[in-house]
């Protein structure tokens, strides 16, 4: 799938054309379209909308091809199409990490990056953990994406003399034993 940057100047003239003939008003329905977008994924409470607005559109112009003005009422619904399921998927992929970032000083941005957790339970929960598990945790969340991020884990469990499964075990234990603290910790303050 290309990336709207990845569009040959035809390939986005055309993707433009489907907004209206008209260049002007097809810029205005575009820029628009993006600040709907941004809004959208801001009222979702989505981490990083800037991002979901661009792969929304990424996935727009991918499938532009495939958009009847015939059929459909407006580009713009066909977009919050894509827009509903960029959200469920990132919602689907948030629940399954833990987010956390940071440094070993306990990471107030992971804190308030965690959405739904309370902070005081994550606190104490890391703070239970031993100094070198904390450290591991916090290290495997602090990396950024792509080649990067493949790169530092290496890194990471090279570093600790482990194999990549032993690696990736640890840490899905520790996960869990973060995750459960966390439950348990939640249950006790209501």
């Amino acid at each position: 799938m290309k990336n709207l940057s990845e569009l040959g100047q035809t390939e986005f003239d055309a993707f433009l054309d489907l907004f209206s003939d008209d260049r002007h008003e097809a810029g205005v329905r575009y820029e628009r379209l993006r600040r709907g977008l941004l809004r959208y994924f801001i009222f979702k409470g989505r981490p990083d909308p800037p991002r979901l607005v661009d792969l929304t559109i990424d996935r727009l112009a991918a499938k532009s091809g495939q958009f009847d003005k015939e059929k459909s009422t407006t580009l713009e619904q066909y977009a919050y199409g894509f827009a509903r399921r960029v959200a469920q998927e990132d919602g689907r992929l948030s629940a399954r990490e833990v987010p956390l970032t940071g440094d070993e000083g306990h990471a107030e941005g992971a804190v308030e990056a965690v959405v739904g957790l309370d902070a005081r339970c994550l606190r104490k929960c890391l703070n239970e953990l031993d100094a070198a598990d904390r450290k591991l945790l916090l290290d495997y969340h602090a990396v950024g994406g792509g080649q990067e991020k493949s790169f530092l884990r290496q890194k990471m469990f090279e570093d600790l003399n482990l194999t990549a499964t032993a690696f990736y075990a640890k840490v899905s234990r520790l996960r869990g034993k973060l995750r459960n603290c966390i439950e348990e910790c939640k249950r006790f303050e209501m």
